[in-house]
């Protein structure tokens, strides 16, 4: 059976600012949250990045801009948020 663990850091944005967060597309660096995900497994990159991917969804489902940093963007879900017009993203 194989298991996975992640751990994630919810923690307030020293850069925070409201007005640079809405500049499209990199306004998301001033959010007002950073979220730290962390993967303890090595060798289960997919089942990492599919769980990082429903973050993002549910994120998204509730309204909540998110995008994700790293460098796999590319194959999470929608890109991890980046440059996506259709998200919401802070008025």
């Amino acid at each position: 059976m194989t298991t996975f663990q992640m751990d994630i850091y919810l923690d307030k944005n020293e850069q925070y600012n409201q007005e640079k967060s809405k500049r499209f597309p990199d306004g998301f660096l001033y959010f007002h949250y950073l979220l730290d995900v962390d993967h303890s497994d090595v060798g289960e990159d997919r089942i990492y990045i599919d769980q990082l991917s429903q973050v993002l969804e549910f994120l998204w489902s509730i309204d909540t801009p998110a995008v994700a940093a790293c460098d796999f963007e590319g194959q999470l879900i929608k890109n991890g948020g980046y440059r996506n017009l259709l998200l919401l993203w802070p008025q």
